[in-house]
């Protein structure tokens, strides 16, 4: 028994100096010398129709009290019709590879 959970103590310790990335404090290029802010103020926004809190609020207290087994909703479809051909701006950004 004393070796598990020594074992279970190590490897939680173990665990916290473990990391996934290497942070270099670096930004991305793009943001050094890249977009200007007229090219930003030039971007076209979408905006979508109204979203109706109250219904959707109400739907989840009524799927929650008849216990059905669904997830939470965590967002709500918009049909669109954009796709990278239709919509957006393509911006490229000249640097050198120092």
């Amino acid at each position: 028994m004393k070796k598990i959970t020594l074992t279970c103590v190590l490897a939680t310790l173990f665990c916290y100096t473990v990391t996934a990335q290497i942070s270099t404090e670096e930004q991305p290029r793009s943001w050094e010398k890249g977009i200007s802010r007229a090219a930003i103020q030039l971007t076209p926004v979408v905006i979508l129709p109204f979203l109706d809190l109250e219904t959707l609020h109400r739907e989840d207290k009524e799927l929650e009290y008849s216990y059905v087994a669904a997830p939470f909703r965590f967002g709500y479809s918009h049909e669109v019709n954009l796709s990278l051909t239709n919509s957006g701006t393509w911006t490229t950004t000249l640097f050198s590879v120092e």
